[in-house]
Formats: structure tokens, C-alpha cells, sequence
């Protein structure tokens, strides 16, 4: 029984996922569901996670009296930047393919629109 209240509970937290899947394209559905709604969200959340690991690693190393609580405050540093590297070269690998695949969201907004020269159809 817990298994299927926990499989419904996944499946209807997935549902908003899968109406905004539906598209004309795969160019939408690249920009719609796999950018805007799995990445986008996430490298923030992971990003700042990240930045709290780095600095728990530098008050372990600074607080430390002995040498592996130092080394394994060392380590919690350098497996936080390491990790930050990884986020920030998948951010870049992401703009590379929406560059490629043009999947920029921005759009032209008109600025200057003359409402003395309108004229209807």
C-alpha cells in the first residue's frame, strides 16, 4: 500500500511536467520542459548548496586543532569548488546548446509604437 500512495504522490508531482510536454516542436519542447523547468530551477538551489558546503569545509578547517579534522575541512573545500566547477560547466554546456538549437526565450518587444498612425485591417 505505501508503495502505490508513494508511486501516485510521484506521479501527480510529475503531472505539471507533462502538460507543459506537450508541443509543436522539438525546439519547445526543449526550451519548455528540459530548460525551463528541470534546469533552470535547479542550478540556483544546487549552486547555493554548493557555496554552503565550500564555506562548512572552511570554518571545519579554521576551527580545527588537529590535522585531520584540518584535512578533512581541506576536503569539504576542494570538493565544493570542484562541484561548483561541474555546475557552472553544465550552466555553460546548457547556453552552448541554446545557442545552437536557438532556444533563447527572449523576444522583441516593439518600443516604439506610433498610436497616431494606427490603422485596422
Amino acid at each position: 500500500m505505501k508503495k502505490i500512495i508513494i508511486s501516485l504522490a510521484l506521479i501527480s508531482g510529475l503531472t505539471p511536467f507533462f502538460a507543459f510536454a506537450v508541443s509543436n516542436t522539438f525546439k519547445d519542447l526543449m526550451q519548455n520542459v528540459v530548460i525551463n523547468q528541470f534546469i533552470k530551477p535547479v542550478v540556483p538551489i544546487l549552486t547555493g548548496l554548493l557555496i554552503i558546503v565550500f564555506i562548512w569545509g572552511v570554518i571545519k578547517f579554521i576551527r580545527a586543532e588537529d590535522s585531520t579534522k584540518k584535512e578533512e575541512g581541506k576536503q569539504f573545500m576542494l570538493w565544493g569548488v570542484i562541484a561548483i566547477a561541474v555546475v557552472f560547466s553544465i550552466w555553460g554546456l546548457v547556453a552552448v546548446l541554446q545557442k545552437t538549437f536557438d532556444l533563447n526565450s527572449t523576444t522583441k518587444i516593439p518600443t516604439n509604437i506610433d498610436l497616431n498612425n494606427l490603422t485596422t485591417p
